[in-house]
């Protein structure tokens, strides 16, 4: 390839990874939050997620046949939000998270360091890549991604927990395992990995030049949360 032909080739990769959108505002979410059925739950320890305590990270991956000319990415999120009910005496274990998509972050550089990746890229690239994200998961129509577990009371045995995933319009099942601790505050950390498959969710994985660079259809995702005893008497 001579050098005429890799700057054509560079020039049709940033204009691909850059096409601009229509800004959109971000979801609300406060509406759409189960409290109702937290608050009437007879007396059991409810707890509500810490957002500024609390960090989502997703590891998306490049393919294709020219991989080497892209990056990989990381994308977080401090805006997790939700509720546990955790009743360890009577086992009762029921939660439901929620993430706005329109506030994720994409290649936070300290967040890029601590996962050791080896590529930087540019500003320009990691606006593309929000860009064309925001574009595959149509968050105007689904602005969020919600995790319930109806009955996660297996954790108290350190055995697999349910969740229903809801993303994109489609809602599929997840084994999980989940580790967890109640520190002396009264306050619940838990933590989960876990991948799943874009494709899974009706979601079409990014990819230009007929797939020679593309996203590769797994993510890794990371789950960190902090949440304090929820107070009913402010509510």
């Amino acid at each position: 390839m001579n050098k005429r032909s890799i700057t054509l080739l560079f020039s049709i990769i940033l204009s691909s990874c850059t096409k601009p959108v229509q800004k959109q505002e971000a979801p609300v979410l406060l509406d759409q939050l189960p409290l109702e059925r937290y608050l009437s739950a007879n007396s059991a320890p409810v707890f509500q997620v810490d957002s500024q305590r609390s960090q989502v990270l997703v590891k998306v991956r490049r393919g294709g046949l020219m991989a080497k000319l892209g990056h990989d990415h990381i994308v977080s999120s401090r805006q997790l939000r939700g509720f546990i009910l955790m009743d360890e005496v009577n086992q009762r274990c029921e939660a439901d998270f929620y993430i706005p998509l329109q506030l994720l972050e994409v290649d936070n550089s300290e967040l890029r360091k601590q996962a050791q990746m080896k590529t930087t890229p540019s500003a320009k690239d990691i606006a593309g890549t929000k860009i064309n994200m925001l574009k595959s998961l149509e968050v105007e129509q689904f602005p969020m991604v919600k995790l319930r577990s109806a009955d996660c009371s297996s954790a108290f045995t350190n055995n697999v927990v349910t969740v229903e995933i809801q993303l994109h319009g489609v809602t599929q099942k997840r084994q999980i395992t989940l580790d967890w601790y109640r520190d002396r505050m009264g306050f619940i950390t838990l933590q989960t990995e876990f991948s799943l498959l874009q494709t899974d969710f009706d979601i079409t994985p990014f990819a230009i030049m007929n797939g020679l660079i593309a996203v590769e259809d797994r993510l890794e995702i990371d789950v960190e949360l902090t949440a304090k005893p929820l107070d009913t008497t402010k509510q």
